[in-house]
């Protein structure tokens, strides 16, 4: 609880005083994982999503406060990449069977492209100044509509 909720919130607390205090507006990021959404359901995890789950909410009430600052507040949710515990403990070609047919792009989530790419779009002003309260699902897991 403490790492994956009370972290996020004084990130956010203290990014956010930064920011208003300065009067310059900005942008926070969280990363989460989709097993925190309606989407990632997975058995014997319910104690760590639940966790992801509170961050999102999070998300969502912060970006809703701090609109009016001009900051603001989204979530990045990412599925498996291959260095997430599943991958890791099955092997890697264990887990490409399990899951090779259910992934749309047909590949693993690539971090440092995939989820970075994304996180660096929405930090910056030139086209996501408008963007706010959004969570939005890096997926190569997940059918192409994830409807929210």
């Amino acid at each position: 609880m403490k790492v994956n909720v009370i972290t996020p919130w004084l990130l956010i607390k203290a990014m956010a005083k930064r920011f208003r205090d300065a009067q310059s507006g900005g942008s926070v990021v969280c990363l989460t994982q989709i097993i925190g959404a309606e989407r990632g359901l997975y058995p014997g995890a319910a104690a760590y999503a639940t966790n992801l789950g509170v961050v999102h909410q999070l998300v969502r009430l912060s970006a809703m406060e701090l609109s009016k600052h001009k900051i603001r507040v989204n979530a990045v949710c990412h599925v498996l990449h291959l260095g997430d515990k599943f991958p890791v403990s099955v092997g890697e070609e264990k887990a490409e069977k399990a899951t090779g047919e259910e992934m749309p792009l047909r590949r693993w989530l690539d971090p440092d492209k995939d989820l970075a790419s994304m996180v660096l779009y929405l930090v910056g002003d030139e086209g996501s100044s408008f963007f706010l309260l959004l969570k939005i699902h890096v997926a190569t897991l997940l059918p192409l509509w994830c409807g929210e």
